[in-house]
């Protein structure tokens, strides 16, 4: 009452917000607890472990650059690129699979913020711009996944490309799932969600 009065907005308590109740709620908390995994394995990827996706005794390769090992004393020479003929190509590929790599930590993250406010709020508007982030983010990543394939197809086996690789690959399939559960909930939301 008194909150009122003084002309404060009361707020519900944030076990209401967050009840796991009803299976609307349990869709939402489900979005955010996939989308902080998501967020956990693509920084830990690309950032703590530098990209590295390609991994030999011969060559080490990550978005951002190529490592050789010399035949004679073991050297190792590091340099940005593939050394490929067709510069403006491999230029352009470059930038494709590094936007295409590093622009997704940020779009999950607005992803993540995106739930949040909307479960706090009950705010539709902010769980399809989550959709929208997340479907954007699996996009980016493929295309990042597919142009590093194409860039490095030479270095490419199987026993070559590190775990750092398959998690990215498998976070693409986490988005998608992801986005679709963020939909779903989207649909089923009851009559107070704005």
């Amino acid at each position: 009452m008194k909150s009122e009065v003084m002309g404060l907005h009361c707020w519900p308590s944030a076990a209401a917000i967050f009840s796991v109740n009803t299976p609307t709620n349990w869709t939402v908390w489900t979005v955010i607890v996939l989308l902080l995994l998501i967020l956990t394995q693509v920084v830990s990827s690309l950032m703590l472990h530098a990209g590295v996706f390609i991994l030999s005794s011969e060559v080490l390769v990550s978005p951002f650059r190529v490592c050789l090992a010399q035949e004679h004393g073991g050297e190792v020479n590091c340099y940005a690129g593939t050394g490929a003929e067709t510069e403006v190509k491999t230029t352009i590929l470059s930038a494709v699979v590094i936007l295409g790599l590093y622009v997704p930590v940020v779009l999950v993250a607005f992803a993540l913020l995106a739930v949040v406010l909307s479960a706090y709020s009950k705010e539709r508007a902010a769980l399809g711009f989550s959709a929208v982030c997340q479907a954007a983010s699996s996009l980016l990543i493929l295309t990042g996944i597919i142009g590093f394939l194409l860039q490095h197809q030479v270095y490419v086996s199987w026993g070559n490309m590190t775990l750092w690789f398959y998690v990215c690959v498998c976070v693409q399939a986490e988005l998608l799932l992801s986005a679709a559960l963020t939909c779903v909930s989207q649909r089923s939301l009851k009559s107070d969600w704005r």
